[in-house]
């Protein structure tokens, strides 16, 4: 028997923190990394907060290298959705929702592609006919 279910799932958009799920060894191996990022977050804030020119406002990409061991948080950040529309299991319709840069989103269906925000990537948890999360693709956030 095919069936699709329709019920809704919710699934975290802005990080996934898998830390308390780990056990007490990998814990002791990410407490580095993560208080790592959390200072680094913190002197980004107060750099941000000092620079209150136009040219700070703009964003750069920052170019991405190879993960280390040294690296690694235990978080993750959504980075694309895959979704269904439909409500059987046999059809229906399958979309890309790709993250951008920060709340910018881009919606890839078919040859229509469009901008969306992180609002209504948290509206595909599914529920009826609407496009529901069929695979999340996330990234490592690192410090």
């Amino acid at each position: 028997v095919k069936a699709k279910i329709l019920r809704p799932v919710s699934f975290p958009v802005e990080l996934l923190d898998l830390y308390e799920y780990c056990t007490p060894a990998l814990q002791e191996k990410l407490n580095g990394p993560r208080e790592q990022m959390r200072v680094n977050l913190a002197s980004k804030s107060a750099t941000e907060a000092e620079d209150n020119d136009e040219s700070s406002m703009e964003t750069e990409a920052v170019p991405r290298r190879p993960i280390l061991d040294s690296d690694i948080t235990g978080m993750y950040q959504l980075d694309a959705v895959i979704t269904h529309q439909g409500r059987m299991a046999d059809g229906g319709h399958y979309v890309a929702w790709v993250r951008v840069q920060g709340d910018d989103w881009v919606k890839l269906d078919d040859e229509k592609i469009s901008v969306c925000r992180s609002e209504d990537i948290k509206k595909l948890s599914g529920g009826g006919d609407w496009h529901i999360a069929y695979i999340c693709l996330y990234r490592s956030k690192t410090p």
